[in-house]
């Protein structure tokens, strides 16, 4: 059986191009592997090694980027302790309090998508026309009917897992809720548009796509597990400040709300494009940061 990792050579100009594109890249001759380019018509098909890249980079290279400016906000912080006379244990203590602050949740969280988005577009290079010209197709709207059935549906396994004994949000859950409330105009940008868009980059175009080029099935299980386990953190520092594995029921109970919402998201990028998929993502993520903001403002 063919896959879309196979090369296929052009028949007007003789250049290895990639099936699943549906023409040559060089010459715009059509492929003639009908059936491969069949199962990508409606993603945006980018190459194996750019599809691995947006994966690579949006999965381990948004931790990086996060540890980068971590380690810079807690510097510069630190030198700002010190010049006020802190140092030793007052000055490790007020460190740890600032670490667990809302407002170096958002730098750190904020700066890295913003960071994460200048990069990922750079790797999609000359892709962002054929990445943008699926919004000129009616279908995506498709895709906000996604996000309210996935709001719907998120609602309800909220009512479920209580009953099963959650007793608060997930680690993730929590630092948005924190972060939106520090700053809701940076939230609406980044929790709600650029966040979307990116990890859409990352588990759509790039994990999905480069997985379905092996077969149909496996790319939707990995897809949907690798964006449950992201938003999920077992990992957490305890009183001594070594990190350390932690077995909480909150995780593990909003893990199938998380892989619904990989699977969803899959689906619509499968059956009509990138689009349908980021305005699904984003309708759920919006209307989650509104509620918060409103919430917040209420109380």
């Amino acid at each position: 059986m063919k896959t879309a990792f196979h090369k296929e050579y052009c028949s007007k100009c003789g250049k290895a191009y990639d099936p699943a594109l549906g023409k040559c890249p060089s010459c715009d001759t059509p492929s003639m592997d009908s059936e491969t380019t069949r199962r990508f018509a409606n993603m945006t098909p980018m190459g194996p090694w750019r599809e691995g890249g947006l994966f690579l980079m949006g999965w381990g290279g948004f931790q990086i980027l996060a540890t980068i400016l971590a380690l810079i906000t807690v510097s510069i912080v630190s030198s700002s302790y010190a010049s006020n006379g802190l140092s030793g244990d007052d000055l490790v203590s007020a460190l740890k309090t600032f670490q667990s602050s809302s407002q170096y949740l958002s730098i750190v969280n904020y700066g890295s998508y913003i960071l994460l988005f200048i990069v990922m577009m750079a790797i999609v290079g000359r892709n962002i026309p054929r990445l943008f010209s699926n919004f000129k197709n009616k279908k995506c709207l498709y895709g906000i009917l996604g996000g309210i059935v996935l709001i719907l549906i998120s609602s309800l396994w909220s009512q479920i897992s209580t009953a099963l004994g959650a007793t608060s949000d997930n680690e993730n859950q929590k630092n948005i809720i924190l972060i939106v409330k520090e700053s809701p105009v940076l939230a609406v940008l980044c929790i709600g548009i650029l966040g979307p868009f990116c990890e859409e980059l990352t588990y759509r175009v790039g994990l999905f796509g480069l997985s379905k080029r092996a077969n149909t099935y496996f790319a939707y299980i990995m897809a949907s597990v690798f964006f449950a386990f992201i938003h999920m953190n077992f990992l957490k520092y305890n009183s001594s400040g070594a990190l350390v594995w932690v077995n909480d029921i909150n995780e593990w109970l909003s893990f199938p709300d998380y892989l619904i919402s990989g699977f969803v998201f899959a689906w619509l990028y499968d059956k009509f494009g990138f689009g349908a998929s980021f305005l699904a993502h984003i309708t759920n993520n919006l209307v989650g940061v509104i509620e918060i903001i409103i919430v917040a403002f209420a109380a």
